[in-house]
């Protein structure tokens, strides 16, 4: 009878283990899933509560069918436990087994999940300056707004002084500071918008310069001024 009792002590630790690990492993996102369909169903319909309920409820039947067995033959419940032992012992050593599967598993889709997180908020701040940009352009377009009015509008987005923004502005425009790194830009867009005739980009650009010049103490670059004499 002591041997009973000692292998149901052991039988509910290695289910406690087993429930542990279960709990471990669905809970890493790392593709792991309950393959009993009761306790899946269970999982699903009442989360973990309900998974740890059923777990804990079919060890407890199992315990007590063990004690009723072992009334009338300690043999044959001495039997049952030592097959229900082997067999959690199984399991265990397969779920053990596929703790580094999962971790690794479970970290990389971690580790996209930040990468999409990042790559969505560069999309979203990216949209934000373009509209930012296109709004700003339409009113030096239409001279609704000053170039100095503009670029300090151009200059709260967070793209500007992105060091990728200004590197391939600068490599276009060398010399050039970021402000006026932002006007430049402000005055490429005016120089390509559709709503323009060329005598009037020209003349737009004409007035942009003059603005630049007086913003910043030196001239545009000689670009801009190859589009007024071009037109």
């Amino acid at each position: 009878m002591l041997v009973c009792r000692r292998m149901l002590w052991l039988f509910a630790l290695m289910n406690l283990s087993d429930l542990a690990l279960t709990l471990f492993l669905l809970n890493r996102n790392g593709g792991a899933y309950e393959s009993n369909p009761v306790a899946a169903w269970c999982l699903q319909r009442f989360g973990w509560p309900g998974l740890v309920a059923f777990k804990l409820s079919v060890a407890a039947l199992a315990a007590l069918a063990v004690v009723l067995i072992a009334r009338r033959s300690l043999l044959a419940a001495g039997s049952v436990l030592t097959f229900a032992c082997a067999a959690l012992l199984g399991v265990l050593v397969y779920s053990s087994l596929l703790v580094p599967e999962v971790c690794a598993e479970g970290k990389s889709r971690e580790e996209l999940s930040n990468h999409k997180e990042q790559l969505e908020a560069h999309l979203s701040r990216y949209r934000e300056y373009q509209s930012l940009l296109d709004r700003l352009a339409n009113q030096l377009t239409a001279d609704r707004c000053s170039l100095d009015a503009a670029v300090k509008a151009l200059c709260k987005s967070d793209r500007v002084h992105d060091p990728l923004w200004v590197e391939s502005l600068s490599q276009r425009f060398p010399g050039y500071r970021v402000p006026e790194l932002i006007a430049i830009r402000l005055m490429l867009e005016v120089m390509e918008s559709p709503d323009l005739t060329p005598d009037q980009v020209a003349k737009r650009i004409g007035d942009l310069c003059v603005q630049f010049q007086a913003r910043f103490h030196r001239p545009a670059p000689v670009e801009f001024d190859d589009v007024q004499k071009s037109m």
